[in-house]
């Protein structure tokens, strides 16, 4: 049985227990962002057991996917979005992809984006010269989608070694 809420002026205050039957969204290892990465290939980095700790499809064409592992503060995540999805108009995948890395970098600071050669169709990576918890963010375009991935406690090596799968396992 659900109480009534409390009213107090114009502000509607709702009980307690309404607000604890809210539950989170379950997770799907089958959203597309998920398929992009083994579990297997994450227990040398997050420590097992790996588990995939949130995901969501908002759209088709746009996925994330976010892993845990047994290793504090050690987490992977996943952000997928088909050229498809985009609806770019007047102008390239390429070219959007340059756009977008220039605007990050105008935006954050330039002294904190290196290219990454060797991944995909371009790539650029996120790794401030201030960054105890070795967080890392590789931009990459690969068959005109763009992959985004997110590593925290893995250090710019490991993040680059991971992308570079991501991208190889993509081409097939």
């Amino acid at each position: 049985m659900m109480k009534p809420a409390i009213c107090l002026g114009t502000a509607t205050i709702l009980s307690l227990t309404s607000l604890v039957q809210t539950q989170a969204a379950p997770v799907d290892p089958e959203t597309p962002a998920c398929k992009m990465i083994s579990v297997d290939a994450l227990k040398t980095l997050l420590g097992a057991p790996v588990v995939i700790d949130q995901t969501n499809n908002p759209t088709p064409g746009m996925s994330n996917c976010f892993w845990k592992g047994s290793t504090k503060n050690a987490r992977v995540g996943v952000h997928f979005i088909t050229f498809a999805s985009q609806k770019i108009q007047g102008g390239t995948a390429l070219q959007y992809f340059r756009q977008s890395e220039q605007n990050q970098r105008e935006r954050v600071g330039t002294q904190h984006y290196k290219s990454v050669d060797g991944l995909g169709q371009a790539a650029y990576m996120f790794d401030p010269m201030e960054n105890p918890g070795k967080a890392v963010t590789i931009t990459f375009l690969q068959n005109d989608d763009t992959v985004t991935l997110e590593t925290y406690g893995l250090g710019a090596a490991a993040a680059k070694a991971l992308a570079k799968n991501i991208a190889a396992a993509m081409k097939h």
